[in-house]
């Protein structure tokens, strides 16, 4: 199954949550559906907004039916042998080996000892176009105290992404990725999907749909101010 039908079904959630006079806006995309089961639970003063449905084990649910997780002829490397963090803890970061727009790789390994965002986006997806300067800013104001972010493109027609990425002026990492990065994290069916990965490889946050800078530096600034683990 084809990153086609992934962008065909993809629902597009925009949660707009209530941090700084936002409302809560939900616009479809090609398809419409309610967001992914979640399964990291944040902090209650943090929940991010957003629906959650049910899907049976090992499916991903969409607009026009099921999509089974078999491998696909993508060859991302995403792994469970790598996915120990320092600590324990209950929701820890799938590995994956992906490439970047100009062909080198990028591990999630690589990134250790950081506190990492990981954005599943797409050109085509207007909130996430619309969540990239929030990223950018953040990058450029917390690089320095360990932030990294990492974000995935589903995007089916992968050449105009190198182009668009520098138009956007991004200043991090754009990984090229596919149904089984998507199925790794959490049965990810819509964008944007934000992870927020602690120094210690655990995913302490998950959000769907476009959210304030503010609530993502009120998210991320308890997790730069901790040490990794040893």
């Amino acid at each position: 199954m084809s990153l086609r039908y992934l962008k065909r079904f993809l629902t597009i959630v925009v949660v707009f949550g209530t941090i700084s006079g936002f409302s809560a806006v939900i616009a479809s995309g090609c398809g419409s559906r309610e967001g992914a089961e979640q399964s990291s639970v944040p902090p209650a003063e943090t929940k991010p907004t957003h629906t959650e449905k049910p899907i049976a084990s090992g499916e991903i649910q969409t607009g026009g039916g099921y999509l089974k997780p078999t491998v696909t002829d993508t060859p991302s490397q995403v792994t469970a042998a790598e996915t120990q963090p320092a600590v324990e803890c209950a929701n820890p970061a799938p590995a994956f080996t992906l490439n970047r727009i100009d062909g080198s790789p990028l591990s999630l390994a690589d990134l250790r000892g950081k506190v990492v965002i990981i954005d599943f986006w797409a050109t085509w997806c207007r909130p996430c176009v619309m969540e990239i300067p929030s990223f950018i800013e953040l990058q450029n104001k917390y690089h320095k105290d360990g932030l990294v972010i990492v974000g995935i493109s589903l995007d089916e027609q992968r050449h105009k992404v190198p182009r668009f990425v520098k138009q956007m002026k991004v200043n991090y990492h754009i990984l090229y990725g596919d149904r089984n990065i998507a199925f790794a994290y959490d049965n990810v069916t819509s964008i944007p999907t934000t992870f927020i990965i602690d120094r210690n490889g655990c995913i302490k946050h998950k959000l769907i749909g476009l959210h304030p800078k503010t609530e993502l530096e009120m998210l991320l600034k308890p997790l730069l101010a901790e040490k990794q683990a040893i």
